[in-house]
């Protein structure tokens, strides 16, 4: 049967002191104070609960003093220490006690029959609590690791640098709002003609979000690797791909989602949304229009079918996605006011989207509350 020690007396092996003699008076009849010498330390590695307090007796020379301190906080780096019988022992062994993190000095007035009790609860209950406090930060860190992990994890699944074609240019920027994202986005090119990209907006924000964001690039993945083989699944059945694949995941959550396919030799521009808001806005000719769709999100219905949406892109054509975390960003404005804004930004910028979020957003990003994304997809004069 293990033991429970709250506080352990050690004995040095030099003869005891009055402070001694008392401290060993009061342990008597009180079961969470047990003694031991210096040398039968380790016959208290297997106790049940790590000692609170360790009561020290002084040795007459600093070195030995220095050594037994080292050697109890090896077994109890935690535990507090009071030293007791340094009468006569010098400045020089308060110094090294002190100096090896020693807590205070056992005085005649804390035995006191009155006191002690109250003493050794406050003692006990004290370093319960900081014992506590420390195993909160301890899954506290360990659960900041998880979360760098798995955000390290999401980075890997979207496109690390920009794609660029002979009629096309991608990039994105990804700001979470939390360490993991519920944005998704991803483009690669299926073949010398042919892009596909994808955009997704998971509902949440977080790691459950985040969860289904590896539904996606699972399926999508998959989905190239068929068509690479000499399949050609159309549009509309590569988003009701998604969809079922996200009813199949049993995550409990909705997404919106914007689904492109770019040919570059005739600049054909098939694509569909699901309930994506904002509107994809395209920009051609001087002129912004709205892509809108009337579907619904995906994960909803396992049942949704989805129609795909074609138009012919000009050489010099720019593409601008976003997430609706964008215009959160925008503070306390109208729908209306953010929408107005963000088109008019849209209009002016060059659409290339490394520091597009900054541009925008300015410095308010920095309280993002949801996650903030954005595709942009610039076309190329030489087609």
């Amino acid at each position: 049967m293990k033991v429970r020690s709250d506080m352990v007396v050690v004995l040095s092996g030099t003869p005891l002191g009055n402070i001694g003699q008392m401290l060993l008076e009061r342990r008597v009849g009180d079961r969470r104070i047990q003694k031991v010498d210096s040398t039968e330390l380790v016959r208290l590695e297997g106790v049940e609960v790590a000692p609170a307090v360790l009561l020290i007796q002084s040795t007459p020379e600093p070195t030995a003093l220095r050594d037994l301190l080292r050697v109890c906080r090896a077994h109890w780096p935690n535990a507090l220490t009071f030293l007791f019988d340094e009468q006569g022992a010098g400045a020089a062994t308060l110094e090294t006690f002190f100096n090896e993190g020693g807590h205070a000095v056992l005085t005649e007035a804390i035995l006191a029959s009155d006191v002690w009790p109250v003493f050794v609860d406050a003692q006990i209950k004290g370093q319960a609590e900081r014992a506590d406090q420390l195993n909160l930060l301890g899954e506290l860190a360990r659960y900041k690791t998880d979360q760098d992990q798995g955000a390290a994890t999401l980075h890997r699944l979207v496109p690390s640098v920009p794609l660029e074609t002979d009629y096309c240019r991608l990039s994105h920027q990804i700001t979470p709002s939390l360490a993991m994202s519920g944005d998704f986005i991803d483009y690669q090119t299926l073949d010398a003609d042919r892009v596909l990209f994808c955009l997704a907006d998971v509902s949440g924000h977080g790691a459950s979000s985040a969860l289904v964001t590896v539904v996606l690039k699972t399926y999508l993945r998959q989905a190239v690797e068929r068509i690479k083989r000499g399949e050609f699944p159309q549009l509309p059945e590569l988003m009701s791909g998604l969809n079922r694949a996200i009813c199949d995941s049993a995550l409990d959550h909705h997404v919106t989602c914007v689904l492109g396919l770019i040919e570059g030799s005739n600049g054909l521009f098939n694509y569909i949304s699901a309930g994506h808001f904002p509107h994809p806005m395209l920009i051609q000719n001087g002129e912004i229009s709205l892509l809108e769709s009337g579907h619904l999100p995906l994960g909803l219905l396992i049942s949704s079918g989805y129609d795909a949406h074609q138009l012919t892109l000009v050489p010099d054509f720019r593409l601008v996605i976003v997430t609706d975390g964008v215009l959160e960003g925008l503070g306390n404005k109208t729908l209306a006011e953010r929408e107005a804004q963000l088109l008019s930004f849209v209009e002016r910028d060059a659409g290339e989207a490394q520091g597009w979020l900054n541009r925008f957003l300015g410095d308010s990003d920095e309280s993002l509350t949801d996650d903030a994304s954005v595709l942009c997809v610039t076309g190329l004069r030489s087609r």
